[in-house]
């Protein structure tokens, strides 16, 4: 067996990235004789630990610097003209808890600014709150986190973008393996592992979306063209509907009828064209660079398969529903190989 099956070489690479960060901050400290070092080391491995990118990084250090400088503005306040009695620590958590949760949960990415409602509790909830316990917490953490993003961009960068490609690909392959599956079996697969198949490609396409967005932080290196990226999204989306159609067409028939369609001439070529058509596109992505096949020939032509089809008495196939979506399939197909190829 192959050892990278086991071993992540990247996730290797990061964890070294990640102890960097965290001697080059505690080193820093010393030098600078900080009264603590916790918190600048508690940032790193928080803005680094789960975060492989540069633009994910990037991100999550962000939220959690505007969090935490949300946080010590209010123990400020509180500190400087509010005062610290049971009565106004009581009111005060309570609206920090109100405010803090409320952003949290507004979207996934927001759930990281509960860092600003921890820095306000914890400065305010002190043995001594103070202006200067408020400061240095806030210096703290913002070291943290130019260390973190500092050691993320300029050592040996991971690079969103490369991810991005990288699940392109495995969403066409998968693309293409149901495709395959769908139109050239003749018996229909179990529907647990269609559905097995749909939910793995429509997660792939959210986790595009994620990676795009981190890309588009990564302003150093190669620029990422969000509208291209748009595009593609949308042609892998509309790829995946008009194969479901395309199956669902095709197997809601009676068996003699698919058997029939199935051992077609022009639609066996069809579809094998379809197929050949993924493997440049796939080879591409994963090549991250310009295409390694290049695309030869044109698609299939829809409408031999059309006149075919007109010649046989279907008793139980959707015929314009299948050619329909046929040819949604062909028009992103192409969109796909302008793009890349």
């Amino acid at each position: 067996m192959r050892l990278n099956k086991f071993i992540n070489p990247e996730s290797i690479i990061h964890s070294i990235k990640t102890a960097i960060a965290c001697e080059i901050g505690f080193l820093i400290t010393k030098l600078l004789n900080f009264p603590s070092d916790l918190w600048v080391l508690v940032t790193i491995i928080a803005v680094m630990c789960a975060q492989l990118s540069v633009g994910s990084v990037i991100q999550k250090g962000y939220l959690r610097f505007v969090s935490t400088t949300l946080g010590c503005l209010i123990a400020v306040f509180v500190i400087q003209f509010v005062g610290i009695s049971t009565l106004s620590l009581t009111i005060t958590i309570a609206c920090i808890g109100l405010l803090f949760g409320y952003i949290a949960t507004r979207q996934e990415s927001a759930a990281y600014t509960f860092q600003g409602a921890l820095s306000a509790v914890i400065i305010l909830l002190n043995d001594q709150p103070t202006l200067w316990l408020a400061s240095q917490r806030f210096i703290e953490i913002t070291l943290g986190i130019i260390i973190a993003t500092f050691v993320s961009q300029f050592i040996l960068p991971i690079h969103a973008r490369t991810h991005l490609r990288r699940a392109q690909a495995n969403t066409l392959s998968t693309l293409q393996t149901y495709y395959r599956i769908g139109m050239m079996e003749e018996k229909e697969p179990d529907q647990s592992h269609y559905d097995e198949m749909d939910e793995s490609i429509v997660k792939s396409l959210t986790k595009q979306r994620s990676l795009a967005q981190d890309s588009t932080r990564e302003k150093l290196g190669l620029s990422f063209d969000l509208t291209q990226f748009v595009q593609c999204l949308y042609a892998e989306k509309a790829i995946l509907r008009a194969t479901t159609f395309m199956r669902t067409a095709l197997h809601t028939a009676h068996a003699d009828d698919i058997h029939t369609l199935q051992t077609m001439p022009s639609f066996i070529t069809f579809n094998k064209a379809i197929l050949e058509t993924f493997d440049p596109l796939i080879q591409t992505m994963k090549a991250n660079d310009s295409p390694l096949t290049k695309a030869d020939g044109a698609l299939p032509d829809l409408q031999i398969l059309q006149q075919d089809l007109n010649t046989i008495s279907f008793h139980t196939v959707d015929i314009e529903g299948l050619l329909f979506s046929a040819s949604i399939l062909l028009k992103n197909l192409q969109v796909l190989r302008r793009m890349y190829l």
